[in-house]
């Protein structure tokens, strides 16, 4: 016969987070080392291409803005980084008329937006764009 012998430790809890991206030193310094507009496009063009960028994290989304009631708009994806962060909606047409919308439209959607870009203008009846907002992150 077998004994088993238990020994009992002291008990620690340890507690693993991910690395937050913006706080990274790396990222600090190839983010300050180039100009703010191309870093703007930078993060602009992974949004829309849908890739990873680097130094940017990106968190899915599903939360509803109730902006107009001829939209449906909802926000799909968050790209966070150092100093800028891109969000990506999907804006739906509700009506049975077209819409037709400009970018300007969304340059007071919330605090501290730097740029905005949409897939296309016009969207039929039950139809979609995508909208890509890039803002000025938190101060962390």
């Amino acid at each position: 016969m077998v004994a088993a012998v238990l020994t009992l430790a002291p008990v620690q809890t340890v507690m693993l987070s991910p690395a937050d991206l913006r706080v990274s030193s790396y990222d600090k310094s190839r983010w300050k080392s180039q100009p703010f507009v191309i870093n703007v496009k930078k993060l602009l063009k992974g949004m829309a291409l849908g890739k990873d960028v680097p130094g940017y994290q990106i968190e899915p989304r599903q939360s509803k803005v109730p902006l107009w009631k001829e939209t449906d708009i909802r926000q799909v994806r968050a790209y966070v980084g150092f100093a800028l962060v891109g969000e990506v909606y999907l804006v739906t047409n509700k009506t049975e008329d077209p819409l037709r919308f400009h970018e300007r439209e969304f340059m007071d959607f919330g605090e501290g937006v730097n740029a905005v870009a949409l897939e296309k203008l016009d969207v039929a009846p039950g139809d979609y764009t995508t909208l890509y907002i890039v803002r000025k992150a938190e101060e962390k």
